[in-house]
């Protein structure tokens, strides 16, 4: 039977993606509109493929897709594709 060797992966605060606005760092709490004006960095651990999803759940019905990207590859996001 063979075993796995485990990845070193970076720690990210939330598991497994780092969302950083210039001003602070999402640590799972809720935001305002004001705080998030700007572009943030957002970080993905580098699985071998990922799909990232923002959506508004509290949009009146249907929930707002702001935007999503698919087949990222090892955690980086400019390579997937955006819909």
């Amino acid at each position: 039977m063979k075993t796995r060797k485990k990845r070193k992966t970076k720690k990210y605060i939330g598991g497994s993606m780092d969302i950083v606005y210039p001003s602070f760092r999402v640590n799972g709490q809720m935001v305002s509109e004001s705080q998030t004006s700007m572009k943030p960095s957002i970080q993905l651990l580098p699985f071998r493929y990922s799909t990232l999803l923002f959506f508004d759940p509290d949009a009146i019905a249907p929930p707002y897709l702001h935007y999503l990207v698919t087949n990222i590859k090892d955690g980086h996001i400019e390579s997937g594709d955006v819909s």
